[in-house]
């Protein structure tokens, strides 16, 4: 996909890729054809569909074989306990074998499975967890066994059947089966819509980015670099799903002044489906922002990229790139932009038959086990605000859309990661410089919730929207955040004040159209609330980005909730440096911190000009929807923390 092309709302039905913001400029491209009303309202409400590559017969591709596990209340509790302060187990992490022992499947069983496999001509990996078995093959020899035509397999409701018929197989594996994902991932039936507009790029790269410090000095940290904690000893891990230049990452490094020995960064290329091998960028912008960043908040950190080669990440794909960086445990911090799908599109899928029951489960029992091993996992928590676009319905090459504040991905709500929020910076900018002279000055006092910027000066030029309609397409961008439909509140949640209640402002219509003077609502919640923690993430105080390109200017600007995530894994590199032990999940503890009188968190929560475009803040409270427990000070989460 053309990276000059991406745009804001970059939708996946089937994965929702929460890229951070390419930002060669925050104007529309002068030439680029100014859109009415009509047009603008299907942007928002319809999309042509990206479809996969038929799979030939004799192509070599995999599935999963994910088992029950044993003691699952247990495993679930543990990796709580271990992350715990006062609880017996506090610190007492496990590593993949002792899990695979305690929690897996017996080598009996294993074993059962291996051996009917590879009768039919597959190949198998066994994950040290003995939950996982990888398997891999010709694409024909796969469908003769499961009865199915890979190109159009749909799951139904027997965890093993993905045709019209079911396969044989043997009762005793049927028994400790949880479910078999992969089958459906090439699919005809397997699509995602796509949006992109035209940036162009400008002069505004220096202007208005900033590198490294703009993270490290803001919330705290560069007192620890300066002590000497610099995430030495310690490896950062960054999932991704391309593919990007080391030269790239290493001029980046040398500019802020990291380390640059050639091993420092490694990548392990995991095997999974593709989706359409014409789409996978060998020279990733977002994959290149988060190892610079990851690799400059900790100058002295190792970095380990796990890539697969799909520009869609399946299921199949995000639990085999986890499996194997918790089976390798070598990371102490881990770090993914990219999320699955919402839960709307989720429950279509799942009645369309496209997906197994056990789907979240499985994502939640491969989270979970990073937190068994001490390993602090953190992805962003989405860049359209409070909420996420969900398909509504196909209709051959389209898709209808929906955007809901009760749908939200899958992933940035998974309970056993820390989702991680966006801020804006102070700011003030001509209104000319960002290609709206009509604003007169643009600018920002405190740092607050992300949210659009464009709001306020709206407000007393309304009319302007009727002129440049294109305008309401800057208007859904915000850092994610909100109420889980798919999880319930985690218990590390419950009777933290500001959790299940929320203050609100209903600022846009269905269609993107501004509402200026919004009451303030409040009510109650439920399920898991997210983000977490947030930290500066908006499109007007972005981050700079090294990434050699022709006919462009190699240092680019970057914004969004998943440059957030890298820089939080290189922060956790950095105080693990200092520790004789891993931190861990963080939210184990973090909420305790957050309810104590010297709290490391900077709860945002003022009522005005606050919001992620729906929640804002809850005075006297340490929790808000729209930046979770706040912004953290480094310097006293590493002292407070145990």
């Amino acid at each position: 996909m053309n990276k000059m092309k991406r745009f804001w709302l970059s939708i996946l039905a089937i994965s929702t890729v929460i890229t951070g913001i390419i930002m060669n400029n925050v104007q529309v491209n002068a030439k680029a054809k100014q859109l009415n009303n009509t047009q603008v309202n299907e942007i928002l409400t319809k999309s042509k569909l990206q479809r996969p590559s038929k799979i030939k017969s004799d192509q070599e591709t995999t599935f999963d074989v994910f088992l029950k596990p044993k003691h699952e209340h247990q495993y679930f509790q543990e990796s709580l306990d271990v992350n715990t302060p006062g609880n017996g187990q506090f610190k007492h992490y496990l590593t993949p074998t002792e899990i695979g022992n305690k929690f897996g499947q017996s080598n009996s069983v294993i074993s059962d499975w291996t051996s009917f496999l590879k009768k039919h001509g597959l190949k198998t990996t066994i994950s040290k967890n003995k939950r996982v078995i990888f398997v891999s093959g010709k694409a024909g020899t796969i469908g003769k066994l499961f009865k199915t035509n890979l190109n159009s397999a749909k799951y139904h409701h027997n965890p093993l059947q993905f045709g019209k018929v079911r396969p044989k197989f043997p009762k005793s594996l049927s028994n400790s089966l949880l479910a078999i994902v992969g089958m459906t991932d090439h699919s005809h039936n397997n699509v995602f819509p796509n949006t992109d507009q035209l940036t162009k790029t400008s002069s505004l790269v220096h202007k208005m980015g900033g590198y490294t410090n703009r993270f490290t000095k803001t919330y705290h940290l560069n007192s620890l670099l300066e002590r000497g904690f610099n995430g030495k000893g310690n490896t950062v891990g960054i999932v991704s799903f391309e593919e990007i230049h080391r030269s790239n990452v290493f001029h980046f490094w040398k500019h802020e002044h990291a380390g640059l020995s050639p091993d420092r960064f490694t990548v392990k290329n995991v095997q999974g489906s593709f989706f359409n091998p014409k789409m996978v960028s060998n020279d990733s912008m977002e994959a290149t922002m988060d190892v610079e960043y990851a690799g400059s908040v900790a100058p002295q950190a190792n970095i380990r990229m796990y890539r697969e080669k799909s520009a869609v990440p399946s299921l199949l794909n995000t639990v085999s790139l986890f499996n194997t960086a918790y089976d390798e445990n070598k990371v102490s911090s881990l770090s993914m932009s990219w999320g699955l799908q919402s839960s709307k599109t989720n429950a279509l899928m799942e009645k369309y038959g496209m997906l197994p029951k056990a789907y979240l489960k499985i994502l939640s029992l491969t989270f979970a086990q990073g937190d068994l091993q001490g390993i602090s996992t953190f992805v962003g928590s989405g860049d359209t605000g409070a909420g996420n676009y969900y398909v509504k319905r196909i209709k051959k090459n389209y898709a209808t859309l929906g955007y809901s504040q009760h749908s939200n991905d899958i992933v940035t709500t998974n309970p056993w990661l820390t989702s991680c929020g966006g801020t804006t910076l102070p700011y003030s900018y001509k209104g000319s410089t960002l290609g709206y002279s009509e604003f007169g000055n643009i600018s920002n006092k405190t740092e607050r919730a992300w949210g659009s910027s464009l709001m306020k000066p709206l407000q007393s030029k309304p009319e302007l929207v009727k002129k440049n309609p294109m305008i309401r397409l800057r208007l859904t961008v915000g850092d994610g955040g909100g109420f889980s439909e798919s999880y319930a509140t985690p218990s590390y949640q419950q009777s933290v004040p500001g959790v299940n209640t929320f203050n609100a402002r209903k600022l846009l219509t269905k269609y993107n159209y501004p509402i200026f003077n919004a009451p303030l609502i409040s009510g109650t919640g439920q399920g898991r609330n997210f983000p977490d923690i947030s930290a500066n993430a908006d499109v007007l105080t972005p981050y700079i980005v090294y990434q050699k390109e022709k006919r462009r200017s190699p240092w680019v600007l970057r914004a969004g909730t998943s440059i957030v995530g890298p820089q939080m894994a290189g922060a956790i590199a950095d105080l693990n440096s200092g520790r004789n032990t891993r931190m861990g999940f963080l939210n184990a503890q973090i909420y305790q911190l957050a309810t104590t009188q010297d709290s490391p968190f900077n709860p945002l929560n003022s009522t005005v000009d606050n919001n992620n475009m729906y929640y804002t803040g809850q005075p006297g409270t340490v929790y808000n929807q729209a930046s979770g427990l706040g912004t953290v000070n480094f310097e006293k989460l590493f002292e407070e923390y145990k």
